[in-house]
């Protein structure tokens, strides 16, 4: 969500939502958190697509953005990540996200990723029906 509108605006149907769900969040239509992990994502995919400069101004960014809060990842975090690798079809990654969002009692994600959909105690809500929903 955070990277498809860096790396393709208003080109594409998926950024364009993405951008949606972002000002829902700058405008506090909605709570938003996300875990500290996404920085390095964020980081690391302009870095290796577009370069150091735009890198370095897209953590910023992220960093600063409104309204947006971070859960720090800590060992009780990577502990339910462990857990969530070896019960469910997740990526270490996106273990640590669900893990992060589930211990600040979250139980709604936003993500076009699949992985999600299966893990208990978590809904995953599509970025397109997400950028149409009314707050």
């Amino acid at each position: 969500m955070f990277i498809l509108p860096i790396l393709y605006g208003e080109s594409e149907r998926r950024a364009i939502n993405a951008i949606e769900v972002l000002r829902k969040i700058e405008t506090k239509k909605v709570v938003a958190y996300t875990s500290l992990l996404t920085w390095d994502e964020v980081t690391r995919v302009v870095l290796k697509t577009l370069g150091k400069a735009d890198s370095r101004e897209s953590g910023r960014r992220l960093l600063h953005f409104p309204n947006l809060r971070f859960v720090e990842v800590n060992e009780s975090i990577i502990t339910k990540s462990q857990f969530l690798i070896e019960n469910y079809e997740v990526r270490p990654r996106d273990a640590i996200h669900c893990s992060s969002a589930l211990n600040k009692g979250i139980r709604e994600v936003v993500t076009d990723d699949v992985d999600f959909q299966d893990i208990e105690n978590l809904k995953r809500t599509p970025l397109e029906k997400a950028a149409k929903d009314t707050a």
